[in-house]
C-alpha cells in the first residue's frame, strides 16, 4: 500500500493500491467519470484527492489520467483543463528532455528519479515543485506511476534572498581588522577572512583544509583544545582565551580569542572563532605571572583575584582582588562573613563541579556570576582542582573581565549600528566587481536614479559619463588588479533622467562574495560643478571677444562653450539687420538642415522671441499651443524641444541664439533656459563688440574701386556677403537698373542660386588661404539663373587679415548649357542602345515562352488543373513583353505605324479614358488651339505619350490638383535652339501637360528620362513610364522638355514636325482565326528555342518546313530542294549574313518566293528608324501563336512584297 513515508518524504517506494474482488481500480487511461470502487481504495482515494500536497497520474506519453484537488488549486486550472493536458503543456520548455528521459526510465520498467520542476500555471506565472513517485499496482496485473509535488516557490526564493543577504554582509566581515575563522567539530578551517594576511602572513587559501593547531604555541596547545572543545559542548556561548599564533615568518604573536559554536541544521556544525591582536596586553600579563611566581607568598599584591575553596562550598582562602572583584571590602570580610555565594542557581554550580571533575582544570573559563549587592560580574576563570585521600580542594584565579564584556557587547551593538546606518547613510555606497553592482544602499540608488534590482543588471560603465569612461576603465583595472590604496577623484555620472550628475567618490579595493570588488562612498556635488563651469564658460566668452579674429571665428568659439554647458549639437544664431525687417543667420548648425542665410520677417518661433524679448522653451506641446494660437507658423525641420533667448544691447532685442534637438532622449529643462538667459547677456556684448569691429575694417575697405571699365563683371565683397563695390558690366550681368541697387542687395540671398556655394567658395580659401578659379550659378535679378566663373584675390588690411574679395564674374550660361545638353543626349543615346538590346535578347526569350505556353493551352481541356499553372505563365510573359517593348520604344527601335495626326482629335478622344485614369481628385482642363497643325506619328504611341504624362502629373499631385492639356502651334528659332541642343529650327506642333503638384528638385529633373529611375516606392513603379515617353517621341522626330520648381509643379512640352497632309482616316479591320495551309516555308532563324517553336506552329498548321541554322546553310538547302518553295521566313539579324541579304540572293533562284521578316528588334535594313517601307512584311518578337500564324496566311495569300531599299 501507498505508505506516508513515500507520499510525504519524496522517497520513492514500490506501492500497492489493493481493492476488494469485483471492484477494479483503474490506472490506466484518462478516466472521466466515477466507478464503483472498494471501502479500502474510496477510502484511499479520498485520502489522496484530500491531501495538501499535488498528486497526479499519467500514461506513457505525459498525458495526466488523475489529478487530485491540490493539483487544481497549484495549476490554477480545472481538473477537466488538466485531463485534457499534457505534462509538458505545463513545463518550461528546458525541462521537456529531462521529463522524456524519465518517461523513457518509466517505459523500461525502472522508477522516475526525484526531480525539481519549473511549472508555468494558468496566470502565467512560474511556481517550483519538487516531485516524487511511486508505483501503484492493481493486484499485481497493471501498475502505474503516482507522482506527488510539494511547492517550494517560496522556499526557493527565501533561499535567492538570503544568499543575497550573505553576499552583502561577507564585504562588512573581510573588512573587520579581526581574524575570523569557522572550524569544523576536528578544528580544520573551512573560511577564513581576508585579515589573516596582514596579521600572520598567509593567505587564507593557505589555511584552508589544515587543522587551527597547527599554528599553536606548544605551550598553549593544551588551552587551546580545551577551549575548542568547551565551544562545541555549549552551543551559543562564546569562550575567551589567549593564544599565541606562528606567524609565516616563524616568530610568535599573541591573540585573544573568542570562540562559539554554531549550528546548522538543528546540529553542530563547528566553531566560530574571532581573534584580535592582543599582543602588548598579554606581554603585560605574563609579566605579571611571572612577578607571581617570583612572589607567590605575596599573592595578596596580586591584582588577580586568588582564591582557595573547598570543592563542595566554602571558601577557605582568597585575596584582596578576589574579595574586591565580589564587592566585600576586604579578604578578611569575605571570609568572616562566609555569605558567599557567587551563583544565580544551584544547578550552575553542579554544572561547574561537575565539569571540573571531569577536566581536573580549567583554562580561560568566562563565566557570569554575581556580586554581593546582586549585580553581575563577568570573570575570565583559571582554576585547577587539588585532590588529595582527606578532601578536594578548587585553587584558581579570577580576572574581571565585565568592562571588557560590555565593550564587546557595544561593539556588536555597534557593528548593528553600522550596517544600518549604511543603508540610511546619505552618502552614497556602492560594491561593484566591473562587471555588474554588487550591493547599493538608498543614497546611492537615489543619487543614480536606478533601483537596487536595477543596478545589479547595469554594468557600472553605464552610469558613467563617456568623457570619463577610459580614466574609469584604467582606475578600475587598477583596483582589481590588486591596488588597496584610496582614490578620490571627481565622477561624472549620467542620471536615469538623463541629467548629469558629478559626485565626489572615493574608492578602495576590497573581497565580496568571494571575489575582489570596488567599495566607492561618494556625495552629490552637481550644484558645485554647474557653478565652477558657469563661471568658466562666462570668462571665456569675454575672453574670445578679445582674442578671436573676426565674427566666423566667435560664432565658433561660442558654440563650443554652450556645448560644454548642455546638449548644442544644434544651434543657431539669427540677427535682425539694420532696418529691423530682415532676419539674418550668420551661424547656423544643424544636423538635418544644411544652412540658412536669412530671410524676411515671419511669424516664426525665432520671431515670436524678438517680438516678445522673453526667453522660451518649447517642446511638442507648447509648439502645438503657439501654431494653433496661430502665434508662430512652422517653418524648417520639426525639432522636438526648441530652446532660444534674446540676445540685447541696452533694452533692445537685436537677436536670438537657438537650441535644437531631435533625440527623443535629450530633452532640455528650465534649468538648461535659465543657464542660456543667463550666458546670452555676456554672449550680446561680446557680439556688439565684435560687430563694431567688423564694421569698422569694412568702411576703412569701402574706399578701394574696381575697374569700370572692364568687359567682366567685377566686385568687392565682405566676407559675409554684401557687396562694396560693382562695375557696370556686372550690374548689366545681373539686371539691375544700377550700382546702387545692387549694392543694397545680400550677395547670398539675391545673387547665389544656392548660398551654400558661397559658403563653399569661403570655406576653400580658409582652408588653402587662397582663391581659385570656380564655376558656380548666380541669379538675375528677375529670377533666371546664369552659371559664372570666378576669380579673384582676398583683399586684408596693415595686420594681414582678410576683409573681403577683389572678384571676376563671367557668364559662361550659354557654353555650359549646350555642353549639358549635349552630353544628356549622349548619355541617353547610349542607354538607349543598351536598352535595345537588352530588349531584343528578351524578346527571343519571351518568344518561346509565349509560343510553347500557347501550345501546351491549345493541347489542354478547359477542366485540366494544369490549365491555370500555364496560363499564369503566358500571362508573366504578356507582361514581360510589355517592359521590352517599353525599353525599345525609349531605344528608338520599336516598329511604329505612322499615321498624319489631329492631335486635339486624339485628345479629345482620350478624355474618358483620361478622367478614369486621373480620379475624382484631379480637374482636368483641356486648351486646344483651333486651326493646330498635323503631324504624322504612330497614332497609338501619341495616346501612350499622353498617358504616361498624365499618370506622371497625377502622381506627382496625391491630394489632388488640376492637370492642364494643351496644344499650340510652335516656331522654334535660332534663339530657341541656342537655348536647347540637338533642337532644329522649323514648324512644330506643341502638346503641353501640365501640374501644380509637388513639382521636382533639379537633381531628379536631369534623371526623369534614364530608364528605370523613379522616386516612388517599392513595388509602385517600373521606373520606364518617362523613358518610353523621351524613346517615342525622339523616333517620332521629336523633341521634349520639362520644366518644374519644388511646390510649383510641371509642365512636359512635346514637339513634333508639322506636316501639311491631311489627317488620315482610321481603318477598322476584324480578326478572323488563322486558316491553315499546305505550302512549303523556308525556315531561317538561328535561336535553336524560337526556331522549334516557329517549325510545331507552321506543322500543326499544315505547312511544310525546311529548316535552316543560317544564311549558308538556307542557300544550299534552296538550291537541292526540288520542288517550289512558297515562304521565306527568315530573323533579321542572322549569323554569316543578314536576312535581307539572304532574301535578296534567295529571291534571284526563286523569284516566286514570298518573304516575311522577323526581329526582337528593328535596328536594321529591315526598318528604318522603325518605319515599315510599304509593302514590306514583318513580325515583330514576342508574337502569340495565333498572331504568327494569321500573319503567314497573310502573306502567303497576299502579293510580294519588297525586300529592302535595292530590291
Amino acid at each position: 500500500m501507498i505508505t506516508q513515508e513515500s507520499l510525504m518524504g519524496f522517497r520513492p517506494k514500490p506501492a500497492r493500491v489493493t481493492s476488494t474482488p469485483g471492484t477494479r481500480v483503474s490506472t490506466r487511461g484518462r478516466p472521466r467519470a466515477s466507478f464503483p470502487l472498494s471501502p479500502s481504495a474510496s477510502a484511499l482515494f479520498s485520502i489522496l484527492e484530500s491531501a495538501g500536497d499535488v498528486m497526479y497520474t499519467h500514461d506513457g506519453a505525459g498525458n495526466f489520467t488523475w489529478v487530485n484537488a491540490a493539483a487544481e488549486r497549484f495549476s490554477g486550472y480545472g481538473r477537466g483543463e488538466l485531463l485534457d493536458m499534457n505534462i509538458l503543456d505545463l513545463l518550461v520548455s528546458e525541462q521537456a528532455s529531462a521529463v522524456q528521459e524519465r518517461w523513457a526510465q518509466r517505459s523500461a520498467g525502472e522508477l522516475p528519479a526525484p526531480f525539481t520542476a519549473e511549472v508555468i500555471v494558468k496566470d502565467g506565472s512560474r511556481r517550483t515543485l519538487e516531485v516524487g513517485h511511486c508505483v501503484i499496482s492493481d493486484d499485481g496485473q497493471s501498475a502505474s506511476i503516482l507522482s506527488i509535488g510539494r511547492d517550494v516557490t517560496k522556499h526557493l526564493r527565501a533561499e535567492r534572498a538570503l544568499r543575497e543577504s550573505e553576499e552583502r554582509f561577507r564585504a562588512f566581515v573581510e573588512q573587520s581588522s579581526d581574524l575570523l575563522a569557522l572550524l569544523d567539530e576536528q578544528g580544520k578551517v573551512i573560511y577564513q577572512s581576508q585579515s589573516i594576511t596582514p596579521h600572520l602572513g598567509y593567505t587564507p587559501e593557505e589555511l584552508i583544509g589544515r587543522s587551527c593547531f597547527d599554528f599553536v604555541h606548544p605551550e598553549d596547545l593544551e588551552t587551546a583544545l580545551v577551549g575548542f572543545r568547551q565551544g562545541l559542548e555549549d552551543p551559543g556561548k562564546g569562550n575567551a582565551i589567549v593564544l599565541r599564533l606562528q606567524h609565516k615568518l616563524g616568530h610568535w604573536k599573541s591573540f585573544e580569542a573568542v570562540s562559539s559554536s554554531y549550528v546548522v541544521g538543528g546540529r553542530k556544525a563547528g566553531l566560530l572563532a574571532s581573534f584580535r591582536n592582543v599582543g602588548d596586553r598579554l606581554e603585560a600579563e605574563i609579566e605579571l605571572r611571572s612577578s607571581e611566581e617570583r612572589y607567590r607568598q605575596l599573592f595578596q599584591r596580586n591584582l588577580a583575584g586568588v582564591f582557595l575553596s573547598r570543592l563542595g562550598g566554602g571558601l577557605l582562602d582568597c585575596n584582596d582582588s578576589f574579595a574586591h572583584i565580589f564587592g566585600y571590602e576586604s579578604r578578611e570580610q569575605m571570609i568572616r562573613l562566609a555569605d558567599f555565594n557567587p551563583y544565580y542557581a544551584p544547578e550552575e554550580r553542579e554544572r561547574y563541579v561537575a565539569r571540573l571533575k571531569r577536566e581536573k582544570a580549567l583554562t580561560n573559563f568566562e563565566m557570569k556570576l554575581r556580586r554581593r549587592d546582586g549585580s553581575e560580574v563577568w570573570v575570565l576563570e583559571n582554576v585547577t582542582l587539588l585532590e588529595d585521600e582527606d578532601a578536594a580542594m578548587i585553587q584558581g584565579t579570577l580576572v574581571d573581565i565585565t568592562e571588557r564584556k560590555r565593550a564587546e557587547q557595544a561593539l556588536a551593538e555597534s557593528e548593528s549600528k553600522f550596517r544600518a546606518l549604511a543603508e540610511t547613510a546619505t552618502t552614497s555606497i556602492l560594491i561593484h566587481n566591473g562587471r555588474g553592482f554588487l550591493y547599493s544602499n538608498e543614497a546611492a540608488q537615489k543619487v543614480c536614479g536606478y533601483s537596487s534590482e536595477e543596478l545589479r543588471e547595469m554594468m557600472p560603465m553605464d552610469l558613467v559619463h563617456p568623457d570619463q569612461r577610459e580614466m574609469m576603465h584604467q582606475r578600475q583595472a587598477e583596483r582589481l588588479a590588486g591596488d588597496t590604496s584610496m582614490q578620490r577623484y571627481e565622477l561624472h555620472l549620467l542620471h536615469e533622467d538623463g541629467e548629469d550628475r558629478w559626485l565626489d567618490c572615493s574608492t578602495t579595493a576590497i573581497q565580496f562574495a568571494g571575489e575582489g570588488a570596488i567599495l566607492a562612498t561618494a556625495f552629490e556635488i552637481t550644484d558645485r560643478k554647474h557653478a565652477e563651469q558657469l563661471q568658466s564658460a562666462l570668462y571665456r566668452i569675454s575672453d574670445c571677444a578679445n582674442s578671436v579674429e573676426d565674427l566666423e571665428h566667435l560664432y565658433k568659439a561660442l558654440h563650443q562653450i554652450i556645448g560644454e554647458l548642455m546638449y548644442a549639437q544644434n544651434l543657431y544664431i539669427a540677427l535682425l539687420n539694420e532696418t529691423g525687417d530682415y532676419l539674418h543667420f550668420p551661424y547656423y548648425v544643424d544636423e538635418n538642415r544644411v544652412s540658412t542665410t536669412g530671410r524676411s520677417l515671419g511669424r516664426g518661433i525665432t520671431e515670436f522671441v524678438l517680438q516678445t524679448g522673453k526667453p522660451l522653451l518649447a517642446g511638442p506641446e507648447k509648439m502645438r499651443a503657439l501654431q494653433e494660437s496661430g502665434e508662430i507658423q512652422q517653418s524648417g525641420p520639426r525639432c522636438l524641444d526648441w530652446l532660444g533667448v534674446p540676445l540685447r544691447q541696452g533694452n533692445k532685442v537685436f537677436g536670438v541664439i537657438a537650441l535644437q534637438s531631435y533625440d527623443a532622449n535629450i530633452r532640455y529643462r528650465e534649468r538648461d533656459k535659465e543657464i542660456l538667459t543667463y550666458v546670452s547677456q555676456h554672449i550680446s556684448i561680446a557680439l556688439v563688440r565684435k560687430r563694431q569691429e567688423e564694421a569698422l575694417r569694412v568702411s576703412e575697405a569701402r574706399h578701394r574701386s574696381l575697374v569700370e571699365s572692364a568687359v567682366y563683371g567685377m566686385y568687392r565683397s565682405t566676407l559675409d556677403g554684401r557687396f562694396l563695390d560693382v562695375n557696370p558690366a556686372l550690374v548689366q550681368m545681373l539686371g539691375y537698373s544700377s550700382a546702387e541697387e545692387l549694392l543694397a542687395v545680400d550677395m547670398a540671398r539675391a545673387v547665389y542660386a544656392d548660398p551654400d556655394q558661397r559658403a563653399a567658395v569661403i570655406q576653400a580659401y580658409n582652408e588653402s588661404g587662397r582663391l581659385g578659379t570656380c564655376e558656380l550659378r548666380w541669379k538675375r535679378k528677375d529670377g533666371h539663373q546664369i552659371i559664372v566663373r570666378l576669380s579673384g584675390t582676398p583683399f586684408k588690411n596693415e595686420r594681414g587679415e582678410t576683409l573681403g574679395f577683389d572678384m571676376i564674374a563671367e557668364d559662361i550660361s550659354e557654353r555650359r548649357t549646350l555642353e549639358e545638353q549635349l552630353r544628356q543626349s549622349q548619355k541617353m543615346e547610349a542607354v538607349g542602345r543598351l536598352a535595345g538590346g537588352i530588349a531584343h535578347d528578351f524578346n527571343n526569350l519571351l518568344t518561346v515562352i509565349k509560343g510553347y505556353s500557347e501550345l501546351v493551352l491549345d493541347d489542354l481541356d478547359n477542366a485540366d488543373p494544369l490549365r491555370h499553372e500555364v496560363d499564369e505563365i503566358k500571362k508573366a510573359a504578356d507582361r514581360a513583353a510589355s517592359l521590352t517593348r517599353q525599353l525599345l520604344a525609349f531605344s528608338r527601335q520599336q516598329v511604329l505605324a505612322p499615321k498624319v495626326l489631329d492631335l486635339n482629335l486624339v485628345v479629345h478622344n482620350m478624355d474618358k479614358l483620361l478622367h478614369r485614369l486621373l480620379g475624382e481628385d484631379v480637374d482636368l482642363f483641356t486648351v486646344l488651339e483651333p486651326g493646330l497643325g498635323r503631324v504624322k506619328a504612330d497614332p497609338g504611341q501619341v495616346e501612350q505619350v499622353i498617358m504616361n504624362l498624365a499618370v506622371n502629373a497625377r502622381d506627382a499631385m496625391p491630394q489632388g490638383g488640376k492637370l492642364t492639356i494643351e496644344t499650340a502651334n510652335a516656331d522654334l528659332d535660332e534663339g530657341y535652339v541656342r537655348e536647347h541642343a540637338a533642337v532644329k529650327p522649323g514648324r512644330y506642333v506643341m502638346i503641353a501637360v501640365s501640374d501644380n503638384g509637388t513639382g521636382m528638385p533639379e537633381k531628379v529633373k536631369s534623371r526623369i528620362f534614364e530608364p528605370f529611375f523613379t522616386t516612388k516606392e517599392v513595388g509602385k513603379g517600373t521606373g520606364l513610364g518617362l523613358s518610353t515617353v523621351y524613346g517615342i517621341i525622339k523616333q517620332s522626330g521629336g523633341y521634349i522638355w520639362v520644366y518644374s520648381e519644388v511646390g510649383r509643379g510641371s509642365t512636359f512640352k512635346v514637339y513634333l514636325p508639322r506636316v501639311d497632309s491631311p489627317a488620315d482616316i482610321p481603318l477598322s479591320r476584324s480578326l478572323q482565326p488563322a486558316r491553315h495551309g499546305s505550302e512549303t516555308v523556308l525556315l531561317v532563324e538561328d535561336e535553336e528555342g524560337v526556331r522549334s517553336l516557329m517549325r510545331q506552329v507552321l506543322h500543326k498548321h499544315g505547312y511544310n518546313v525546311l529548316e535552316a541554322r543560317h544564311g549558308g546553310e538556307a542557300l544550299l538547302m534552296c538550291e537541292r530542294h526540288q520542288g517550289k518553295i512558297d515562304m521565306l521566313l527568315t530573323d533579321v539579324v542572322l549569323q554569316q549574313m543578314s536576312g535581307r541579304e539572304l532574301a535578296q540572293r534567295l529571291l534571284k533562284l526563286r523569284p516566286e518566293m514570298k518573304v516575311l521578316y522577323v526581329s526582337g528588334y528593328a535596328d536594321d535594313a529591315i526598318v528604318h528608324h522603325g518605319v515599315l517601307t510599304a509593302g514590306m512584311a514583318f513580325l515583330q518578337k514576342p508574337f502569340t501563336t495565333e498572331a504568327f500564324a494569321r500573319k503567314i496566311r497573310y502573306v502567303l495569300d497576299g502579293p510580294r512584297q519588297l525586300v529592302g531599299a535595292h530590291d
